[in-house]
Formats: structure tokens, sequence, C-alpha cells
């Protein structure tokens, strides 16, 4: 403050403020006086400066960059560089002479970004659809509403999830389905089929199903599409394609269901027979061996289910069908008859065991005729063995006791 009122005093003595009215000689009106003053001194200041010294170089500046763009520009044009034209006409917002650019570069893709850009999407669809931009069509359509076209567009870009996508939105399931199987995406391809049928559902059933047991193995299979593959199975039926059901539910690892289909519905095969054995139906492998000409493979099998139940006579009969005469003599005696063990003991060469159960049946004669015979046998094959050894030139084994 003191400062101030030696500047006023200072004034007075110089008779600077003798102009002005007394009003304005003493404050507060000199204060105002003197602020006016320095604003009128600042902005003075200023119009010099930029007359002497700002002016003059923004101009340069511009016309040295616009210089620079004009060179750019030719030398790009020189170089057939219509993207690089329409690009820096873009970044200078001269958007009409950069969508010529584009246009005359046939850059549909450039052309319809731009034109999305501006607002004009139906202009911009029209060039992304005529330039086969398909990823921006579809972005496009799918942004209007358009979701089957969208749709369309996603698969000949080949965004199969995306399509899928706009499928199922647009409430069309199948194609839903096709697109999901194509992305790998198995559960959810199974999921839109849930309530369709018909010969086109179950390919694409098929198709998922294959694709994930091949990925993660008949082991890894959800329950979702474990039961996916029963319905399959019945869709190929329906459809009459037996063979089909029949591969996919061997390859599911499904093989009890693939017991009625082999029954049922296909020719006698090995591979039918085998697949059945397989799944604990030896009943249905048993006809199904005795069609493709192995009837003792069908009674072995048999034999070993009657076996296994303990229904001995069946399994003896069957035994004794194949000639398995030992196993079948086995059964006769744990089914009581030990008439036809003994004989079958015979026929299968086991002499001993015969002979013991034709003595114990009271038939003392014939066991001792076939222990006579056994030991006459035995005799001579140790003859035989002694004769073999001495040409070899080692001694021959010991004789039983």
């Amino acid at each position: 403050m003191d400062f101030l009122q030696d500047l006023l005093y200072r004034l007075n003595d110089t008779g600077v403020l003798d102009a002005l009215p007394p009003a304005l000689r003493q404050p507060p009106g000199v204060w105002v006086v003197l602020g006016l003053a320095a604003l009128g001194l600042l902005i003075a200041c200023a119009l010099v400066g930029r007359m002497l010294f700002g002016g003059a170089a923004p101009r340069r500046v511009e016309q040295s960059v616009r210089r620079q763009i004009r060179s750019d520009l030719a030398e790009m044009r020189r170089l057939g560089n219509h993207r690089g034209v329409g690009e820096l006409y873009e970044d200078l917002g001269q958007f009409k002479k950069a969508l010529a650019a584009y246009k005359k570069g046939d850059l549909g893709e450039e052309r319809a970004a731009l034109l999305v850009k501006l607002g004009k999407r139906r202009e911009a669809k029209s060039v992304a659809r005529d330039a086969g931009v398909w990823r921006l069509y579809a972005e496009i359509c799918q942004e209007d509403g358009e979701l089957e076209e969208a749709a369309v567009a996603f698969e000949r870009d080949a965004q199969a999830y995306l399509a899928a996508r706009c499928y199922e939105a647009a409430k069309r399931p199948i194609d839903a389905a096709r697109c999901y199987v194509a992305a790998g995406m198995e559960a959810q391809a199974v999921g839109q089929l849930a309530d369709q049928e018909g010969p086109e559902v179950a390919d694409l059933l098929d198709r998922a199903l294959r694709s994930s047991i091949g990925a993660t193995g008949p082991s890894g299979l959800s329950l979702e599409l474990s039961q996916a593959v029963r319905r399959t199975v019945q869709l190929w039926l329906s459809a009459g394609e037996a063979r089909r059901a029949f591969e996919l539910a061997v390859l599911a690892d499904q093989l009890k269901l693939a017991v009625p289909v082999a029954r049922d519905y296909l020719e006698p095969t090995a591979e039918a027979a085998e697949v059945c054995e397989r799944a604990g139906a030896p009943i249905v492998a048993a006809e199904l061996w005795r069609k493709v000409g192995e009837p003792r493979r069908a009674d072995l099998l048999l034999a070993e289910y009657h076996r296994d139940r303990g229904e001995a006579a069946q399994a003896a009969e069957h035994y004794e069908n194949a000639e398995s005469f030992s196993d079948a003599a086995e059964q006769w005696a744990a089914a009581g008859d030990i008439a036809k063990a003994a004989e079958l003991f015979r026929r299968g060469g086991d002499l001993h065991s015969a002979a013991q159960l034709y003595a114990e049946g009271g038939d003392t004669a014939r066991s001792q005729e076939l222990l006579s015979h056994a030991h006459a046998l035995s005799v001579e094959g140790h003859f035989e063995a002694d004769v073999t050894s001495r040409f070899a030139g080692q001694a021959p084994p010991p004789t039983p006791d």
C-alpha cells in the first residue's frame, strides 16, 4: 500500500494527473484509471508482437505443411497408392476425396468402413457386399437386425461361431447346429437339435458326436452327448440307415445299443457277432455266428453261457456239439449223468477219468479195459520216447513205476 501511495505522489508531482477530473485524481478513481491504462498497454504490446513476429511464422508453417501434403499426394498417386491417398484425405477430414480415392483403387473394405463412420450404412452395406467384404457386411447386417443375412455372410467369411449365433438368434436351429459343428462346439449343436427330427438332424448329430468322440474318446462324452447317441441311433433307424446307427453305437462304445440293431436290422456279419459277444449278448451273438458259418464258436459261446448260469446239461450239450469233450464230460458229471460223462472223457482221451467214472457207475469191466488201454498207451509212448532219445544220443527218461 505504501508503494501505491508513493506512486500516486510521484504522478501528482509530474502533473500527469492534472488532465483528469478532480474525482479521478484521488483513490479509488485513480486506481481504475491506472488499471485501464495497464490493460491497454498489454493489448498494444500483444498486437505489436503479432505484427512483428507472430503472424508470419504460422503462415510460413502452414504453407510448408501444405506443400508437403501436396508432394506426398503427388508421389502416392504416381505410385498408384490409392489407399495412402484415401487415408491422407481421411485424416484431413476431406471425406469425399477419400471415398473417391478408395473407389479408384477398388478398395471396397476401406470405402465401406468410411461410409459406416459417416453414417451411410445402406451405401456401406452395398459396397461391402459388392466387394465381398463379408465380415464387415455381416457386422453391419447384424447391427441392423438382419440376422439371417448376417449369418450367411459370416459363413462366407468362415466365421462359423458368429454365424451360429446369428442363426440361433434368428430361430433357425438346424443351421445354427450345422455352424456349431463346424466351430467344434458339439454340445451347443446337440442342444439346438433337441426338438428336431429327420435325416438331416441325424446327420448333424452324428457329425457332432463323431467329432466329440474323436477329440475325447467315448469315455469323454458328457451325459448330454451320451443320451444324444441313443437318440441319433433311433433317428438313423427311422431314416432306414441301420448301418450308420450300428456304427455310431459301436464308435460311442454303447455296445448294448448296437445289439438290437445287429439282430433286427442288419445282415449277419462276423463283425456284428463279435460286437454282440463283447456287449454280453451271447444268445444273439451265437445266432449270428451260426448264420455266418461259425457253428462251433456259437456252441462254445452258448456252453459258457449255460455253464455260468449253472445249467450243466445245456452247457454239456453245447460243449459236445463243439467237440470239446472233456468240458462236456465235466458238465455231464455235474448234471449227474455219469455214463455220458465217462463216455465223453473217453472220447476226449482222458481214459483215467473215464475209467474212474465207469468204476463209480459199477461197470468195472469197462473201467479195467480202459485202464489197461491207458497203460498200453503209456508203455508205447515211453518206448517211442526211449527210441527217440537213443537216436538223439540222450539218456531215455526213467520208466514210471
